[in-house]
């Protein structure tokens, strides 16, 4: 049996064969050899945790206080927004998000969507800017008003059930949809969901509600299918009710 001064070194020379300087050297490779598995540990943890660590800024993020905001704060919101174009409606990578995150600003917030099922509860910016995509979700055509023709939002799909329209892939026919701008009480019911290419621009036309010959206003919500840059994912729903802003009828619905 070979004891352990008589194993071979990284050289192929036992221990007791090598000078003090050749010690000196095989000493110094084992620890840069450590060092750097120790760093690669190190970055494998990191890389496994970020996505969580992000997603939960994000959560942070996007859970705003509603409950101080006006009728008629949201509404001068709403007037304020500026078109952005489909096609810069993109996922948001690991690093460059972390600038614009706390960069909304309460006066941007044009209203509240709510879908109970899935437990989404998010403002509802007067655009489609990346700052408050990252906060909730953003009016993509902001001249088009709440429970008229094809109102359109759009938002993040981002890792990490509840975390902005992450649950949104979870979404049934039939689910109720709330939009308010806490003057009225948009009530949707889900019609249909699909996933379309991402330069599916047509999902946005108004003449779509046209393809619904039973309602009269509808909404599409849409978001990146299952973070692919590639795929876009929407729902669909039809306006069953219009009525005065009550916030005891979202918790008796």
């Amino acid at each position: 049996m070979i004891s352990d001064q008589e194993k071979p070194s990284l050289e192929g020379k036992k221990p007791s064969e090598m000078s003090a300087e050749e010690k000196a050297k095989n000493a110094k490779k084992i620890k840069i050899t450590t060092i750097l598995g120790t760093i690669l540990i190190i970055l494998g943890i990191l890389g496994i945790l970020l996505p969580y660590f992000n997603s939960w800024l994000l959560a942070r993020n996007s859970n705003i206080d509603l409950t101080s905001l006006s009728a008629e704060q949201m509404q001068a919101a709403q007037k304020t927004g500026q078109d952005v174009p489909f096609a810069d409606i993109k996922e948001v990578g690991f690093f460059d998000f972390w600038p614009l995150l706390g960069k909304w600003k309460t006066e941007d917030i044009a209203g509240e969507l709510i879908i109970p099922s899935l437990d989404i509860d998010l403002a509802i910016f007067n655009d489609a800017e990346n700052t408050n995509l990252l906060a909730g979700v953003g009016q993509l055509l902001p001249d088009r008003p709440m429970g008229k023709g094809n109102y359109i939002l759009t938002g993040h799909h981002v890792q990490g059930k509840g975390t902005l329209l992450h649950n949104l892939m979870d979404a049934e026919i039939g689910a109720k949809i709330y939009v308010t701008d806490k003057d009225k009480l948009y009530i949707y019911k889900v019609l249909e969901t699909v996933q379309k290419d991402t330069d599916a621009i047509h999902m946005l036309d108004e003449d779509r509600l046209n393809l619904y010959e039973d309602e009269e206003a509808i909404i599409t919500i849409m978001t990146c299918y299952r973070g692919q840059a590639n795929s876009r994912w929407f729902v669909i729903a039809g306006l069953e009710e219009v009525t005065d802003y009550d916030p005891a009828k979202l918790l008796t619905d």
